[in-house]
């Protein structure tokens, strides 16, 4: 109906093929490029384990800045909660060890970290089940970015 569509190809061997981005979720379903819509929380921590809920529903986290200050290894926890953790009795779904003295950067773009429930974490010194050692004022600096 004279209607024009213009959209981007690659020419490969003067063979234009239509680029086409498809980004699947981790159930094999699709979902959409979250790049561009990351909402982002930052904490400095406090003389705490840190126990918040970032996100009371389901959302996906696609990215983790943080440095750790103190001189040892602490340990960032992420929960599959709408509420913040109770770190004597709920048990994370991931783990990240943030070296002492570090700067870590964890991309979940490519993979989609997916949280049915919501998106909680805590900040321990303790690398076990059930953590529940806080780490001291000001050595954890972190920002999420998730949607």
């Amino acid at each position: 109906s004279g209607a024009t569509v213009t959209y981007a190809t690659d020419d490969i061997s003067s063979v234009k093929y239509p680029r086409v981005k498809i980004t699947a979720g981790v159930d094999g379903t699709a979902r959409r490029d979250l790049a561009f819509e990351s909402s982002m929380y930052h904490l400095v921590g406090a003389n705490s384990t840190n126990a918040t809920n970032i996100k009371a529903s389901a959302g996906w986290v696609t990215s983790v800045v943080c440095a750790n200050i103190n001189a040892a290894v602490r340990y960032l926890k992420f929960y599959n909660k709408a509420s913040a953790p109770t770190l004597s009795t709920d048990t994370p779904i991931a783990t990240f060890a943030l070296l002492g003295a570090s700067v870590r950067e964890i991309d979940l773009s490519s993979i989609g970290a997916a949280f049915s429930t919501g998106i909680a974490w805590a900040y321990t010194t303790d690398d076990v089940a059930i953590p529940t050692t806080a780490g001291t004022s000001t050595e954890l600096h972190a920002t999420v970015f998730y949607s």
